[in-house]
């Protein structure tokens, strides 16, 4: 929306509309005008386009061009705002430097195979074409009719036509991304489910797998569902009695049965740590995307309320798309915020600024 507001106050100083309807009484104004619309025009569109296509993940060294883009945008729209001159020879470079990281942005994008890169560079031609057209006209190359005098608008109306038809298309994108990560979602749903058999015991414990024999399933989970921008959450949880000082499976079971009963998808695994005494329940969740563990991680909070008084609560998780960055291993990260709870008598949360709840590391239990 931004951008298309910049374009439409670019094109109405350029042809003195501007300054006929929209600021007639500030001559000082017009004289900035052109330069600060078309600063305030190429920096939303480097901007816009860099978010459509993908830039900072696709493109890095394009990205840091389009960043410069920017910034010379704001410094010299600055500059003429403050002085109210006109800087239309400075500006002049600005859009040489931006129309060639448009059009690269767009280019690499179609060489890479990106589904909106077709869309971005026709776009961007044809409203290059018509610039272009408009130049000519102005030299004095082409006749003057209606169509040519107007044509930067036809092409500014195209392109933005052609954007719009680009937005829907990552809506289709989107869905049918999805509808392939519901596809693979159940496939390994049957997979781990055909290996896993939790039985309920006349003593009331739970009969969890062991995580180590199945680690590779997980492993192979992760994969495919990374590669259908899926996530894969895990919880590593203990319910310690306060009296004993001891893990209370038969509590801790109590609370996974009220999981199974939901309609969450949950994998639980048992499995032993160096840094804590007893087995540690290890919980996955396939996910969508990683805003789904928000609800997922407060219900496991809520245990807390449940057990009453009797135990103390403590889990760490981790997502894991999140910690490919740093190198570690999501299982493992999610017992290190485990054994940091314990430790300090918590409820531990993962580090991630990516959710929008707030995090409580170190409140009490």
């Amino acid at each position: 929306s931004i951008y298309v507001l910049s374009t439409a106050l670019f094109v109405s100083a350029l042809n003195g509309h501007g300054f006929a309807y929209l600021w007639p009484d500030a001559p000082r104004f017009n004289n900035a005008s052109i330069t600060l619309f078309f600063c305030f025009y190429s920096s939303f569109g480097t901007a816009f386009a860099m978010t459509l296509l993908n830039a900072r993940r696709y493109n890095s060294g394009l990205y840091w061009l389009g960043q410069g883009v920017i910034a010379g945008g704001i410094l010299l729209g600055s500059v003429s705002i403050v002085t109210l001159n006109d800087y239309a020879n400075y500006a002049t470079y600005l859009a040489l430097a931006f129309a060639t990281v448009m059009m690269a942005l767009g280019v690499k994008s179609v060489m890479d195979g990106y589904f909106l890169g077709w869309y971005f560079v026709v776009g961007w031609s044809a409203l290059l074409l018509s610039i272009g057209i408009f130049a000519l006209n102005i030299l004095g190359y082409l006749p003057s009719n209606i169509l040519i005098y107007h044509s930067k608008e036809i092409g500014s109306v195209f392109e933005i036509i052609v954007f719009s038809l680009a937005m829907s298309a990552i809506y289709r994108h989107e869905k049918a991304e999805r509808s392939r990560i519901n596809i693979t979602l159940d496939l390994m749903k049957q997979r781990l489910q055909k290996r896993i058999n939790i039985v309920n015991n006349k003593s009331g414990f739970l009969e969890i797998p062991q995580l180590d024999k199945h680690l590779k399933d997980i492993r192979d989970l992760d994969r495919r569902i990374h590669s259908e921008l899926g996530r894969v959450l895990v919880v590593s949880v203990m319910v310690i009695d306060k009296t004993t000082r001891r893990p209370d499976y038969i509590a801790l079971g109590d609370c996974l049965r009220t999981l199974f009963k939901s309609r969450i998808t949950v994998f639980p695994f048992k499995t032993h740590t160096e840094g804590l005494s007893g087995e540690v329940t290890v919980l996955l969740f396939p996910l969508h995307n990683k805003f789904e563990a928000e609800g997922v991680i407060e219900r496991v909070e809520q245990w807390n309320v449940a057990l009453g008084e009797q135990y103390d609560l403590h889990f760490g998780y981790a997502i894991s798309h999140l910690t490919d960055k740093y190198d570690v291993d999501y299982i493992e990260e999610s017992f290190h915020y485990l054994e940091e709870a314990v430790q300090k008598q918590s409820i531990s949360y993962s580090i991630d600024d990516t959710l929008t709840f707030m995090h409580r590391n170190g409140s009490p239990a």
